[in-house]
């Protein structure tokens, strides 16, 4: 190929080049509002040149190949699928808590509105319950004929209750001095021949642990074990201790 001299030629793109004598350099010259039109400049490229006018065609951005482009094309974002999995959780989250909250509330009504932390399972363990129950409210209540209806002769005696006038006055001590007062039974044993029930019993009380009369109740929780034998066809308390 014969080597053309320095100077400005057509590099058969409509444009004028800079041709250093050996290669195409980046010098454009501006284009000439009186010029021909691209398609006959594009006529005039130099045989000796035309080579190297192809050669810079395919070096130009405008015709980078496909593999180009796909690997510097911006890859979409992903954050959407993060959004979409949280948003799941989430939505799981509230839906228990909507279920689980309102049953944990039933929960704990049913638990406060059930007086007995262990529930009697036979006729026999119920009487022996209901005996406790009686006995308790007979105290409250200065019932003196259901407190003896409930407590054998050696309980009674224990108690040092031999009458309804010396319990009544017990009694009326006992109830002007307690107020709020609730019975659990927390546990409940058949030893064969008879019940072993145990019991948590609250109450607001104004006698302090010394004995004092306070203005101010002052709240105990005591437990109790109440040994109930039968009696004839019922049950009775023989023996009650802490």
């Amino acid at each position: 190929m014969t080597s053309m001299p320095p100077g400005w030629y057509d590099d058969g793109h409509g444009a004028l080049r800079w041709w250093d004598g050996s290669a195409w350099t980046e010098h454009v010259a501006n284009p000439d509002p009186t010029a021909d039109s691209d398609a006959d400049r594009d006529t005039d490229v130099p045989p000796e040149l035309a080579d190297f006018a192809e050669m810079a065609d395919a070096a130009s951005p405008d015709h980078q190949g496909g593999a180009f482009v796909a690997a510097t094309q911006p890859e979409r974002s992903k954050v959407w699928i993060v959004w979409v999995v949280l948003g799941v959780v989430l939505l799981g989250i509230v839906i228990a808590a909507a279920v689980l909250i309102p049953l944990l509330f039933l929960n704990l009504a049913t638990s406060s509105s059930s007086p007995s932390g262990v529930a009697p399972q036979t006729d026999d363990e119920r009487a022996a319950v209901a005996v406790v129950e009686q006995y308790n409210d007979a105290w409250l209540d200065g019932d003196c004929d259901e407190y003896f209806a409930v407590t054998s002769e050696d309980m009674q005696l224990f108690e040092q209750i031999r009458d309804c006038d010396g319990f009544e006055e017990s009694s009326q001590y006992f109830s002007d001095s307690v107020e709020d007062y609730s019975l659990s039974i927390t546990g409940i044993e058949d030893d064969g021949a008879s019940f072993v029930i145990d019991t948590l019993e609250s109450y607001d009380s104004y006698i302090d642990e010394n004995g004092e009369l306070v203005e101010e109740p002052t709240p105990f929780a005591d437990r109790w074990t109440y040994v109930v034998v039968p009696s004839g066809d019922g049950w009775v308390i023989d023996e009650v201790r802490s």
